[in-house]
């Protein structure tokens, strides 16, 4: 039997060409996923987020750069690499980030990602983007 952690870092290793049904082999049907700015509860949710998620993706891959394992649960260190349509002229953008799962019955049953959405999305958005640049410069000098 395959882990539950391998089926899962297979899924986004190749998240731009993943099969979205393939979600209920990774997930249980009551999975919590939680990230910056969602909380959704449930597979067959899930399923819909990354479908509007993908949706302006050209591309996106996650590389696992270190792993943490306990008996149910682990913590997994990545970068994303990604392009969106609507971000720098859809050039590819790196995101560095962990995920803390937990895993029960060969299936992923809590998932909860930590990234930095300003470095995500924000400073890729013409005007806000400099403006975010220049506060942490800013805020750098200062410390």
């Amino acid at each position: 039997m395959i882990s539950p952690l391998t089926n899962l870092k297979h899924y986004y290793e190749n998240f731009d060409q993943a099969s979205f049904e393939t979600l209920t082999d990774i997930y249980a049907d009551d999975v919590v996923f939680t990230d910056p700015l969602h909380k959704i509860c449930g597979v067959k949710t899930l399923k819909q987020y990354f479908i509007g998620t993908c949706s302006n993706l050209t591309y996106c891959k996650f590389i696992f750069t270190e792993e943490i394992i306990g008996e149910h649960s682990a913590c997994l260190l990545w970068r994303m690499e990604y392009c969106h349509g609507s971000l720098k002229n859809n050039a590819r953008l790196s995101l560095v980030g962990n995920s803390v799962v937990q895993f029960t019955d060969g299936k992923v049953t809590s998932q909860e990602d930590f990234y930095d959405m300003g470095a995500m999305v924000y400073e890729h958005i013409p005007l806000l983007g400099g403006a975010i640049r220049m506060i942490k410069t800013r805020i750098a000098k200062a410390a």
